[in-house]
């Protein structure tokens, strides 16, 4: 290897190889240099967006939770509403009821 190197070195007519060589194997370690560096973006982002992923199926998990929560107050609170207007339609027909039985009464009276 030393007897390689400086018979280039002092060949004049192997210095442009030698220079060409140089600075096409500095050129290759900053291509790998560059391509670690984007790789450890990838990796970095790829990372941030799993994450982020985690996060909306959190959130989905949550809301299908409060949908559900809503739907049963819904069922409920309209189960009520149900009985509440069936006891209404219950309490006018009585109502309805007694003013006739009243009316009757009063024409009864009024003949007396």
């Amino acid at each position: 290897y030393f007897s390689t190197s400086l018979s280039l070195c002092c060949d004049p007519s192997l210095l442009p190889q030698v220079d060409l060589r140089e600075e096409l194997e500095a050129q290759q370690r900053r291509q790998k240099a560059e391509s670690e560096g984007f790789r450890g973006q990838i990796e970095e982002e790829r990372r941030s967006h799993l994450d982020e992923l985690s996060e909306f199926k959190e959130q989905i998990r949550q809301h299908s939770r409060t949908i559900v929560a809503l739907e049963e107050r819904l069922l409920t609170v309209t189960k009520q509403l149900q009985a509440g207007e069936e006891e209404k339609r219950i309490l006018t027909g009585k109502l309805r009821g007694n003013c006739t039985l009243y009316t009757g009464l009063k024409d009864i009276m009024l003949k007396a």
